[in-house]
């Protein structure tokens, strides 16, 4: 049997890691029209809500993705006309004032940025290898949520949309160190007319971002 005061220690310790646990934010549907950026090109319409209120992040994806250096980005496309069109997550891009430019970053490397490291050192250094043991166990389980949760939000990686046909998702960025802070930024969609074999280029400018910027010493 476990003397008492390690039982009191492992409850502690279970109790801490219990604390890890990722918590899955719902988020609702965009409305078509009202996110903060929007923009109609021919018969496509497209629409962008960077989440960059910490509340909402909290709520959507149990982070703050300001402190990480992450950007989250909602994306709405619609097609409107009468030829298909296809999009895909490679070909969306943020492109800043200074010309610099970023792909998006997959969901499961910007999961990884989260893992609660942290954490597990704390419960090593407060309860040694039971602590490490519990800790590791936790922390693995919460990057295996916050990783499945964070890619079924994310923008498919193929669409084709035909005619009144939809998507939307969540695009991620982590702009490289070195990057300086911005507020502005031009998302680029790159659309797909496989019809006409044909490219359509869409820009739409975003406002309030407030990325920190990524110092290189970081």
């Amino acid at each position: 049997m476990l003397g008492r005061p390690l039982a009191i220690a492992l409850l502690l310790v279970l109790s801490w890691a219990g604390c890890m646990g990722y918590k899955t934010g719902s988020i609702a549907p965009p409305t078509p029209g009202a996110m903060p950026a929007w923009l109609t090109h021919g018969g496509i319409s497209i629409g962008a809500d960077p989440y960059t209120d910490a509340e909402r992040q909290k709520a959507a994806f149990d982070a703050d993705f300001g402190e990480e250096r992450i950007l989250a980005i909602q994306i709405f496309v619609q097609n409107g006309g009468d030829a298909p069109v296809i999009l895909r997550r490679s070909d969306v891009a943020l492109a800043l004032p200074d010309g610099r430019r970023f792909a998006p970053a997959p969901a499961d490397m910007v999961a990884a940025r989260l893992h609660s490291a942290g954490k597990v050192l704390a419960l090593t250094f407060g309860f040694g290898v039971v602590g490490a043991v519990a800790g590791t166990q936790a922390a693995s389980a919460e990057h295996q949520s916050r990783r499945a949760d964070y890619m079924s939000k994310e923008l498919p990686a193929e669409s084709r949309l035909l005619k009144d046909q939809s998507r939307h998702g969540f695009v991620y960025f982590m702009p490289p160190r070195g990057t300086p802070p911005f507020a502005e930024a031009i998302l680029m969609v790159r659309l797909i007319d496989p019809q006409q074999r044909a490219v359509i280029p869409v820009s739409l400018p975003l406002t309030g971002l407030g990325f920190r910027g990524a110092k290189t010493d970081e």
